[in-house]
């Protein structure tokens, strides 16, 4: 696939479904050489950020999406990817796909035209991440329909308790609470200039 030249150009690879951690994760690994990519991204998924809370898509206002897709399932709403929210990292890696590209290019224009979107994600991560006020991310699905798995790994038997059996209800992931840590601290450092 073509690298694209502007953020109205950006299209996943797949063409069929986007991403937002993978997105993020595709633009920090190509940062040192096409830093244009993060950029454009960062613009597609801003764009798309929820407003509003919507259980059946997982949405909470300030949430980076995780998958969007597209065909007959999707129009007819049949699925909740239209876009679907139900991730505990995108929104973080977010911030840090902003943080890291104001690092490689000086772009502050680009940092001030997302703001909103930046602030919009620390306020969910302050607000709605931590459900119970105890310093860790949490989640859980609100779907019918949607991951019961938020993190990395997303299928519904990957994140067993100590027994090795499914986990019920609310769940943590030691990476979404380091990755919804490092912001904040990315944050201050890109704000002071």
């Amino acid at each position: 696939m073509a690298a694209p030249r502007s953020a109205s150009t950006w299209r996943s690879a797949s063409g069929v479904t986007s991403f937002g951690r993978d997105s993020l994760i595709a633009s920090l690994q190509n940062m040192v050489i096409y830093p244009e990519f993060a950029e454009a991204t960062l613009d597609a998924l801003g764009r798309l950020q929820a407003t509003e809370r919507d259980d059946y898509r997982d949405a909470e206002p300030g949430k980076i999406l995780h998958e969007l897709r597209f065909g007959e399932l999707a129009h007819f709403k049949l699925v909740p990817h239209t876009p679907y929210y139900g991730t505990a990292d995108a929104t973080a890696l977010y911030l840090i796909t902003l943080h890291e590209a104001w690092r490689w290019t000086g772009g502050l224009d680009l940092v001030r035209r997302l703001l909103p979107v930046a602030e919009g994600c620390l306020r969910w991560i302050d607000e709605r991440g931590d459900q119970d006020g105890d310093g860790f991310q949490e989640y859980q699905t609100r779907s019918t329909l949607g991951y019961e798995n938020m993190g990395w790994k997303n299928a519904g038997d990957s994140v067993p308790n100590l027994a090795a059996r499914w986990c019920a209800g609310r769940r943590r992931c030691v990476s979404s609470k380091a990755m919804s840590m490092t912001p904040g601290c990315a944050w201050r450092s890109c704000s002071m200039h």
